[in-house]
């Protein structure tokens, strides 16, 4: 764990571009680092330990930053910032496919009911009245009518 007068490390024109003060103030945090905010030090962490509990809290544990990557705990590989982008993409295609899967499910399971059910003796004519069963009706028709 760095202390609070470690996070000053760098040049000091870049430390006070990335937190957005003056030098001046930045001279003010390194001669008396409790002056500086609890924010500017949670952000000076996250900048030199990459570790996103800085700003987070306990609930990214693991999760850092580490040349330009995000790294997680169950990935060891990394993630570009592209990559990243793309999670959200990802993540929606998934759920997309999910429910599509549900709904073939369903259609699959209705057509093993209607393939049972004329197994059993069921007359197609009762299964017209469900449109489910179209392509198992034509297919029956032919091959009543002894085309293929």
């Amino acid at each position: 764990m760095l202390f609070d007068d470690d996070l000053l490390f760098g040049d000091p024109s870049e430390v006070a571009e990335f937190l957005g003060v003056t030098l001046r103030t930045l001279r003010r945090y390194k001669a008396n680092p409790d002056a500086m905010p609890e924010m500017a030090k949670k952000l000076l962490r996250l900048r030199l330990e990459g570790d996103l509990r800085a700003l987070g809290g306990d609930a990214w544990e693991g999760f850092y930053f580490s040349r330009g990557r995000l790294y997680i705990p169950s990935w060891a590989n990394g993630w570009e910032a592209a990559q990243v982008r793309a999670l959200f993409f990802t993540v929606q295609e998934a759920a997309a496919l999910r429910s599509e899967v549900r709904d073939l499910r369903a259609r699959v399971e209705a057509l093993r009911s209607g393939v049972e059910y004329l197994r059993r003796g069921g007359d197609v004519a009762t299964l017209q009245c469900f449109g489910e069963f179209a392509p198992l009706q034509e297919g029956h028709k032919r091959h009543r009518s002894g085309h293929a």
